[in-house]
């Protein structure tokens, strides 16, 4: 996508854009490289107020875009289209997804950061952008905590649930997963985590670069096609060298399991398709399971899961039993 020039943003920011400019200057902001570009603007403004050097003409002033949202969002009901694209500029998350509402307040530049959190219901899923141009898909059941603004020595989000994170390479600052008792440090690569609370494991797979996870007390450090399953309880994780193109599958809604056992995959379908399973004889447990299904129902992947173990699906309301 073409780069505003600078005039056409200025425009935005002063009140005097068309509406046509003002899409143009928010769609440009929403990309990967307008996001990317944005960050690095407010970055340097901040450098050069911390020195104390002069900014220079030429710069896109974060600060009076700041003011000019908080005023936006004070005159909330009477703003024109330019103000409510303005508004869109600056806030660390850009949600691309449809359907999921974030009620809340967009935060300063250089104020202390406030966090906000959003959630993924079961049965959805959906795609953000931050402000420095790092992407994140985010699974169903899936809960991430985000600052309103990135710290300026580092960027950190918290995770309960499953996410593909295609982090913008920054060394100066470094970007942060937090998941509950661990932690996630990249500074610019591609992987997927699968942290849910309601599970003790936590899965790491890595697509390109590098990350290192800890827990105060173990450090893994991961190259591309390793995967780490590390047991909260016990705090023993394993690192194995396999494919790991399976694990974010799911972002193309993709369902696929590989000598999976049927707990984790009534858990993985109960999330996707917001349904309860009840398993009613034990020797259900015994059976692992291996099929890949893109947008498939439910009733269709229950029948193949019958084909390839002995049991019996029932609906009861909301309520799937499982019976040998």
């Amino acid at each position: 996508m073409k780069r505003p020039d600078r005039d056409t943003i200025r425009r935005v920011l002063d009140e005097r854009a068309t509406p046509q400019e003002a899409r143009e200057v928010a769609r440009w902001f929403s990309s990967a490289e307008g996001a990317a570009e944005l960050s690095r603007l407010i970055d340097e403004e901040a450098r050069m107020l911390e020195t104390g050097e002069r900014m220079p003409a030429s710069g896109i002033p974060s600060e009076a875009i700041y003011r000019r949202i908080r005023a936006a969002l004070v005159r909330r009901r009477r703003r024109r289209i330019a103000l409510r694209v303005a508004a869109v500029l600056i806030p660390c998350l850009l949600v691309l997804g449809v359907g999921i509402r974030l009620d809340r307040q967009v935060g300063g530049i250089f104020s202390a950061p406030e966090y906000a959190e959003i959630y993924v219901p079961k049965g959805e899923r959906m795609q953000m952008v931050f402000q420095d141009g790092t992407r994140v898909w985010l699974n169903a059941d899936t809960r991430l905590r985000y600052p309103e603004k990135f710290g300026f020595s580092m960027r950190r989000v918290e995770l309960d649930g499953e996410a593909y994170f295609s982090v913008s390479h920054n060394p100066a600052r470094p970007f942060v997963v937090g998941l509950g008792g661990a932690q996630i440090e990249v500074l610019g690569t591609e992987f997927n985590v699968q942290a849910y609370d309601d599970s003790p494991l936590i899965a790491v797979s890595l697509d390109a670069g590098s990350v290192s996870m800890s827990d105060g007390r173990n450090s893994f450090l991961l190259a591309p096609s390793d995967r780490l399953l590390y047991d909260r309880t016990t705090r023993q994780g394993r690192l194995d060298h396999v494919d790991t193109s399976g694990a974010s599958l799911w972002r193309k809604s993709i369902i696929s399991f590989r000598d999976t056992p049927l707990e984790e995959v009534l858990r993985t379908l109960g999330r996707w398709y917001d349904v309860t399973f009840r398993v009613t004889d034990p020797r259900a447990y015994d059976y692992y399971f291996t099929l890949t299904t893109h947008d498939s129902s439910l009733r269709e992947i229950l029948s193949e899961l019958q084909r390839i173990a002995p049991m019996r699906f029932t609906r009861e309301g909301d309520t799937i039993v499982i019976g040998m």
